[in-house]
């Protein structure tokens, strides 16, 4: 990814919280400039689960690549 990128900006955009979890999930815009000049805005979603001492324990990051997948691919 570093390769392919110009720039790149993450947006906050949602908190949320499972009930009776120790799992979190985080919203981003995500906004990526490719070095071909072409330009990307997609959703990115964090899922933290949290142990004991709520420190990160593990992080899933998931994008939506639709639109970014072609652009990569041009």
């Amino acid at each position: 990814m570093a390769d392919d990128t110009n720039t790149s900006k993450l947006k906050f955009d949602g908190l949320f919280f499972e009930k009776d979890s120790n799992r979190i999930s985080l919203l981003f815009d995500f906004d990526w400039e490719l070095k071909n000049g072409k330009r990307v805005v997609f959703k990115v979603v964090d899922v933290i689960v949290l142990n004991s001492e709520n420190e990160i324990q593990k992080l899933t990051i998931i994008y939506d690549t639709v639109h970014s997948r072609s652009a990569i691919e041009a």
